[in-house]
């Protein structure tokens, strides 16, 4: 449920993206004006409507910078979270594997080395008889 919330953010913030970076048909004229012709500074000029659509611009796209900011460090903050959560079970799991290999090892140790065997069997001899035979004996792993 929470990845498809996500999903749906991400597509509302496109779209909102996509409309609001559509071109309008109101345009500027802004003209430059060399220092002394009509004004004691160069720079560019325009009309009052103008400058007010301007400075209306800059504010929207510094309100949308800032709605893409915010989303971004929510993003990723949910992605550091996540990452720290997934590197702490990392550690456990190798942590368990590096428990269980020593365990392993241990046991192939105590299993290589000599040991004192009870055996029990049926077996033929030479002349094909049958024999029941019991023993006791010391052992080795050759393998």
């Amino acid at each position: 449920m929470r990845a498809q919330r996500k999903k749906y953010l991400l597509c509302l913030l496109t779209v909102w993206l996509m409309v609001s970076m559509a071109s309008s048909p109101a345009s500027a004229a802004w003209k430059y004006v060399p220092e002394g012709w009509t004004t004691p500074d160069a720079g560019y000029f325009g009309t009052e409507q103008d400058g007010r659509d301007t400075l209306e611009a800059l504010r929207t796209y510094r309100e949308e910078a800032t709605a893409w900011e915010a989303a971004y460090n929510a993003l990723k903050a949910e992605f550091d979270t996540l990452r720290a959560e997934l590197d702490m079970k990392f550690a456990a799991l190798e942590k368990s594997l590096d428990k269980e290999r020593e365990a392993w090892k241990g046991e192939i140790r105590k299993a290589k080395g000599p040991g004192f065997g009870i055996f029990a069997g049926y077996g033929f001899d030479s002349h094909g008889d049958g024999n029941f035979v019991i023993g006791a004996g010391i052992v080795w792993k050759i393998f």
